[in-house]
């Protein structure tokens, strides 16, 4: 999955390919996010689980 994200497959693709949550993949990649910025995806998702 390591391998997969660093040659560019999205998180989201990677959790529908591995039947996990997108947390759960940011979290098995956290190590490679160090650079990681909100994006709008991100404030989204933010929003949605707020509401």
């Amino acid at each position: 999955m390591r391998a997969a994200y660093l040659e560019g497959r999205s998180i989201a693709a990677l959790a529908r390919d591995h039947e996990v949550s997108r947390g759960a993949i940011r979290t098995a990649v956290a190590d490679l996010l160090h650079d990681h910025t909100a994006t709008t995806e991100d404030a989204l998702w933010c929003e949605l689980a707020a509401a």
